[in-house]
């Protein structure tokens, strides 16, 4: 390997191009901290995605509870009867598009979208969370199973939205973060440069 000067510093030839000291300490130094702010960006979305999912399945619960207070009895049979004001309510966001049913253990339509998909079983009194396709959009599914005093069923309840908002929250902090990290490699390799 011959070394020779550069006008920068000394340099070594390689692969019939000569790299600068100056060259090489800014490739080695830039190299992990351009991995480094990718890495806690990436790891401030998936933080982010995963709080704001925690926010909203409670937005989901609390709309279980609300459609459970709202069960009837009619001759042995739960059923539902819910305004129209009260199901716009239930249905009103304003990123999001909101979907509900109701529904016997056994599969009886009550109320709401009936091609709203049910999980596979369920635990009850817990409130399970999953992701589904419904139509063309993937939703987040709140579902729980829970007895109706006097019916002879108990009943699946599951409120749903789409994922829209969530995911728009979790970018959003994704490009505040890009930001400041773009601002400190740029600021490292000038330092590093002019250094």
């Amino acid at each position: 390997m011959a070394i020779q000067e550069a006008s920068s510093g000394i340099g070594v030839k390689g692969c019939g191009r000569v790299w600068s000291l100056r060259q090489r300490l800014l490739a080695w130094l830039l190299a992990p901290l351009v991995l480094w702010s990718l890495g806690s960006s990436g790891l401030a979305y998936l933080l982010a995605l995963h709080f704001t999912t925690l926010a909203y399945d409670r937005s989901l619960h609390a709309s279980i509870r609300d459609i459970e207070r709202q069960m009837t009895v009619v001759d042995g049979q739960p059923a539902m009867n819910l305004p129209r004001a009260a199901i716009q309510i239930l249905e009103w966001n304003e990123e999001d598009r909101v979907y509900y049913r109701v529904a016997t253990a056994s599969g009886k339509h009550i109320a709401g979208d009936p091609s709203l998909p049910a999980p596979a079983f369920l635990i009850p009194g817990r409130t399970q969370y999953y992701e589904a396709q419904l139509g063309n959009a993937t939703v987040r599914v709140a579902a729980s199973l829970v007895p109706v005093s006097g019916a002879r069923e108990a009943v699946l309840v599951a409120a749903a939205e789409s994922t829209d908002a969530r995911r728009s929250i979790a970018r959003e902090i994704l490009f505040a973060t890009l930001l400041p990290e773009g601002l400190l490699v740029a600021l490292g390799a000038l330092g590093m440069w002019y250094g």
